[in-house]
């Protein structure tokens, strides 16, 4: 079955200049994360009246291996990411677009100039969409993108505490089916390869999320479950695939389960401090952009990005991580590829 989606990216930013709201952290309360759990415990007291119905039968999730066609991320600059946004913009591979998503009122012009010099003009998009805004963390608000067994792209929304569900929006605009259950869930605790191998991590939330609703509603194949050690536990702060057998950790706890279950493992060394990972790193079509700390390790982490054959482009991310207790993953979002005029007549929104 063929999967691969060369050509355009997409990188979207959703973020109005005029109406700039304040990005909270990356982590709920602990008072909210206390109240989701007890809503998830009451979901599960009755399984069968809300068990969700996939739209579409899932054959996999689509998988940062696989050739991308739409890189999103939220224009808005909170934590110091205006410098890892340009990086990202300037280095994309030459068939990528830039496509900046802001709200209504948004000074396009404005935001062309931040991008001039960056990508050439032809390759950047701005479109408008409500409530763009809140979509900073787009890792986690967005929804995960899977393979039907029709061999279509088609999408699974979960419930997000920031309050960005954007879910029919964006199935809309992809033209894909959209399934949805009750959960809370975060897209950066969902990792995966090009065979629907996923891995998780079961922090205070998703620890109660029957396996069902992977197997079911995103087509994991294979799903392998971690305890939480560290961060706010999220799979994309601790794993990661370089290929569909080799798996990035810096838990030595973790690499024993990971070989346990016939992967190949490969250590990185951990930083300093609490909330920084080098494994939270963007990989589109063979670029792989990676959170560095300018700390001695940094070399060595790098160096395991290059032997696994990727460009690496390396990006400061203090203040990302440890006032926003997030990374390069977090803020971005990956899609296969539709083209860019039926991306906009499906979801109604105007270019600008």
């Amino acid at each position: 079955m063929a999967y691969g989606y060369a050509g355009a990216a997409l990188l979207v930013l959703g973020i109005s200049m005029a109406q700039a709201k304040e990005v909270p952290r990356k982590a709920a309360s602990p008072e909210r994360i206390e109240a989701l759990k007890s809503y998830h415990q009451q979901l599960n007291l009755a399984p069968l009246r809300l068990a969700p119905q996939p739209v579409t039968a899932p054959e996999r999730p689509f998988s940062e291996l696989e050739a991308a066609g739409y890189l999103f991320f939220n224009a808005n600059t909170n934590y110091s990411s205006k410098t890892a946004k340009h990086v990202m913009a300037k280095n994309l591979p030459a068939d990528m677009s830039l496509v900046i998503f802001v709200e209504p009122g948004t000074d396009a012009a404005r935001l062309r100039r931040d991008y001039q010099g960056l990508i050439e003009p032809e390759r950047l998009k701005i479109v408008e969409l409500d409530d763009a805004s809140s979509g900073f963390w787009a890792r986690d608000g967005l929804p995960v993108p899977i393979w039907g067994v029709d061999q279509g792209m088609n999408l699974v929304g979960a419930r997000y505490y920031h309050g960005f569900e954007p879910d029919q929006a964006v199935s809309d605009w992809f033209g894909g089916r959209l399934s949805e259950h009750r959960y809370y869930f975060e897209g950066g605790n969902f990792v995966t390869n090009d065979r629907g191998d996923c891995l998780t991590i079961d922090n205070d939330l998703s620890s109660d999320i029957p396996d069902r609703i992977f197997s079911e509603l995103y087509g994991c194949q294979k799903l392998v479950r971690f305890p939480h050690e560290k961060g706010i536990g999220h799979a994309d702060e601790s794993l990661k695939f370089i290929d569909s057998d080799t798996v990035i950790t810096d838990s030595a706890n973790y690499e024993r389960i990971l070989q346990a279950k016939g992967y190949k493992v490969v250590r990185v060394p951990r930083p300093q401090r609490r909330y920084e990972t080098y494994i939270n790193s963007l990989l589109v079509n063979g670029t792989i952009f990676v959170p560095v700390f300018n700390q001695a390790t940094d070399d060595a982490a790098l160096q395991v990005y290059r032997d696994a054959g990727f460009k690496v482009v390396p990006i400061e991310t203090i203040s990302l991580a440890n006032n926003g207790l997030g990374s390069l993953h977090c803020i971005t979002m990956t899609y296969p590829k539709v083209p860019f005029e039926t991306l906009v007549k499906r979801l109604g929104v105007r270019e600008l």
